[in-house]
């Protein structure tokens, strides 16, 4: 069919064009970076920032609500831990952030300021011992969007691929393409690959269901600044043809949400349902034929294909199937390919929270070889992978913090389990976060950085509960220490429920030979095979919740834990992650005593070019 195109740059296949309107200004916000290179001032109309592509250097990267710090410090070092201080531009008091990571590579001090409010001025103070110090400033992102034209999508249900290749500007904001007050539905019946392409940066798509794309749900070209915010993508993808009747694979890879581009950058995608891709996924029980192994492969959610640049936000969308329409991983995946690796397209900078993800068999989220200031907190995982969380180190540091794991996947027969990762007895387990080496060894220069674990729960449902929390490195009948893993890990006020699998005794870490506490302040109900692995203040025991037991409380998703629980003032003070504490010290888990359940979902999401409350 013949395609024809709008002065608004929306290729439209057999329909209406749509009406135009031009939307009001909304309030944006700017971001300076202190920096040693010239830098390139761009507008990026949700939000000012300032970028610079020259030498890296002393900057602060905002998103809604956090800050990457990079501070290069010819005089820093390992043994000089890089105190952090920060304030709302004009308030007096300064309040005490999470020490900085050192990266020995670049002779740089690197790591993040969290919980931070929208639309707001900042300044971080910086200093080590010694009297050296910096100031950085930066300007948290605004929600509420410049919105330079509206153009209203037709009512009722198209049925060829939405292009949209004329977005806005750093000048004059963003093209809301905004489906109509009645409902837009693209349903393209199985005939085009993509429900919506986008083509154009500085474009806002919302409101739009999408459905039987041949594909990917939805496709974002190599472009940068793009919001996709309450859409409900479903049904999309191939089977694969050498898979059979009795378990039709999805083609591994086709997505809900596809990006591609070595430039793509600043995607936000929010407020969304992604759900039950066509087909399904095998899990490390049965056969795939594209792996040639029992290796799973199926369908993504989002998929950024490597190479990208980042700094990405994904908040407040659920992500979910069924038994019969499984994710192979949620979030992600991450290529190895050849120096300098692609990564896994999240790179850098980057949140993730506020979601539900589920109905996975291998990873809930690969955000290996791209952890450099990513930050992840405040979701539910539920059925969410055999590994919650894969995360080995990619520059680093990154962030785990205050996130509920109601369950992992469990296969209907885990005896087939195969030997995963050289671990038989390896059923499940939270993070997999170390070298690919030998015991946790690093085997390329970008393998580095910290990963800081901290005030989360994992459930253990009877028959569902994790095997280990950390993926052992070392290889089964070895003993020696962890190869560099020493740096890999720092777990604090977690609350870690675990059965065992194949062996006789229940571990939380298991030949985890660190040589030193890589967890503590923990509660765990649960041996450490290497004490030296564990600290002092390890506390052995099982909690009580207020939804009951621990199948009533997964069942409810409700991680609040009852008044006398273990766990109750049994953490320690971490600067920036547990400032607002009850009681004599942090609670142990996701939730402290006294507040409200964790909530997530579309329904924390608002419209971009909603009013502000």
């Amino acid at each position: 069919m013949s395609q024809t195109k709008n002065k608004s740059g929306l290729a439209t296949q057999g329909v209406a064009t749509p009406n135009s309107q031009t939307g009001s200004s909304v309030p944006h916000v700017a971001s300076t970076l202190r920096r040693k290179t010239v830098a390139l001032c761009c507008f990026t109309a949700a939000f000012l920032t300032f970028l610079s592509f020259a030498a890296a250097a002393d900057q602060a990267i905002p998103t809604f609500n956090c800050m990457s710090l990079e501070w290069d410090c010819s005089q820093g070092g390992n043994e000089r831990t890089c105190r952090v201080q920060y304030r709302a531009q004009g308030a007096d008091a300064w309040k005490m952030g999470h020490p900085l990571w050192w990266d020995r590579v670049e002779k740089q001090y690197r790591g993040s300021v969290v919980d931070l409010v929208e639309d707001t001025a900042y300044e971080f103070r910086l200093s080590i011992p010694g009297g050296v110090s910096t100031t950085l400033r930066g300007r948290t992102w605004n929600s509420h969007y410049r919105i330079a034209e509206t153009i209203t999508l037709p009512a009722g249900t198209l049925t060829h691929t939405l292009v949209i290749t004329n977005g806005g500007s750093a000048a004059t904001g963003y093209k809301l393409y905004k489906a109509h007050p009645s409902g837009t539905t693209i349903d393209v019946a199985n005939a085009e690959n993509y429900c919506a392409d986008i083509r154009a940066g500085f474009v806002i798509l919302q409101g739009v269901t999408m459905r039987h794309a041949r594909v990917h749900g939805l496709r974002i070209g190599n472009v940068t600044d793009v919001v996709i915010e309450g859409c409900d993508i479903a049904v999309w993808g191939r089977k694969d043809p050498a898979s059979t009747p009795e378990l039709p694979l999805q083609v591994q890879l086709d997505s809900g949400i596809y990006t591609e581009g070595p430039d793509v950058e600043r995607i936000i995608i929010q407020g969304n349902r992604v759900h039950h891709p066509r087909y399904t996924a095998n899990d490390w029980t049965q056969p795939s034929p594209y792996f040639k192994s029992n290796h799973p492969q199926g369908a993504k959610a989002v998929y950024f294909k490597p190479p990208a640049k980042g700094h990405h936000v994904i908040r407040f969308n659920e992500f979910f199937g069924d038994a019969q329409h499984l994710f192979n991983d949620v979030l992600f995946e991450s290529d190895g390919g050849t120096s300098p690796s692609p990564g896994n397209g999240l790179v850098r900078d980057s949140d993730i929270h506020g979601n539900l993800i589920a109905d996975c068999v291998d990873d809930g989220m690969e955000i290996e070889r791209g952890t450099r200031n990513v930050r992840i907190w405040g979701n539910v995982f539920d059925r969410a992978g055999v590994k919650t969380i894969c995360s080995c180190p990619w520059w680093g540091p990154y962030y785990i913090f205050r996130n509920v794991v109601v369950r992992p996947y469990v296969p209907a027969d885990p005896s087939r389990l195969p030997n995963i990762f050289n671990w038989s007895e390896l059923r499940s387990v939270f993070l997999i976060g170390v070298g690919r080496g030998p015991n946790g060894e690093s085997v390329r220069p970008e393998e580095r950085g910290m990963g800081y674990i901290y005030h989360n729960t994992v459930f253990a449902p009877p028959g569902e509960g994790m095997t280990f929390i950390l993926q052992p490195p070392s290889k089964p009948g070895a003993d020696t220490p962890v190869v560099e893993g020493d740096g890999w890990h720092t777990l604090r006020n977690n609350i870690w429920m675990t059965e065992p699998f194949r062996m006789g005794t229940n571990y939380a870490l298991y030949r985890w030979n660190s040589t030193r506490p890589v967890m503590d302040y923990d509660l765990v109900n649960a041996e450490v095979s290497r004490r030296t692995a564990a600290g002092g203040h390890l506390l052995l025991g099982t909690p009580h919740f207020q939804a009951g037991s621990f199948a009533e409380a997964a069942r409810a998703r409700d991680a609040r834990l009852a008044a006398g629980s273990h766990g109750i003032d049994g953490g320690i003070l971490i600067p920036n992650f547990n400032d607002g504490f009850a009681g004599k010290a942090p609670d142990c888990g996701a939730i402290e005593f006294g507040s409200a359940n964790l909530k997530v979902g579309v329904s924390l999401w608002r419209p971009s070019d909603a009013k502000s409350d």
